[in-house]
């Protein structure tokens, strides 16, 4: 129930009651031996770092990955693998965001879930465009939005359209 709160604060834009409130959670699912509580706990305060600009303090995803490949909660895994992915890109670490990428990949498939394999693929593509493998991230980026339209995740296919501008330019 903390996780959620932490989750609900966040979502409110009060990243400060969301740490507060998720390092609690953290607390219990320590002394509780919630691993899923407490890789959830994890996410929740690493999100309210990110938000009040504290990248270098949100360093419990890394932690929370591991936990959920020891449960085998693909949810959870394709969640961070993306989330890690896209943080790694922007720091500017490609290699490691690419491998979070097809580990996203990998897990969506294995989960059946298409819409995050989409996902994951529009990410890979800007990605590419960013490192010049122009041909390369065209293929996956076609893919990328055929999936995420037939899908109609919007948010995504959009996203994929605007990696789609950055390829033609």
């Amino acid at each position: 129930l903390l996780v959620v709160r932490s989750g609900l604060f966040s979502d409110q834009f009060r990243p400060r009651m969301a740490l507060k409130v998720g390092l609690q959670a953290v607390e219990e699912a320590e002394e509780s031996g919630e691993a899923d509580a407490l890789a959830r706990a994890y996410t929740k305060i690493d999100e309210a770092y990110q938000i009040l600009g504290l990248r270098d303090e949100a360093v419990h995803e890394e932690k929370a990955l591991e936990i959920f490949e020891e449960l085998g909660d693909l949810s959870g895994i394709l969640l961070l693998a993306i989330n890690l992915g896209v943080q790694a890109y922007a720091d500017g670490h490609w290699d490691y965001a690419i491998s979070m990428y097809a580990k996203a990949q990998d897990v969506s498939k294995r989960s059946g879930n298409i819409a995050a394999e989409g996902a994951a693929a529009a990410n890979l593509s800007e990605l590419l465009i960013s490192r010049g493998q122009l041909d390369e991230a065209e293929t996956v980026l076609q893919e990328a939005r055929r999936v995420l339209r037939g899908q109609q995740v919007i948010a995504f296919a959009l996203f994929a359209e605007t990696q789609l501008a950055r390829l033609m330019l």
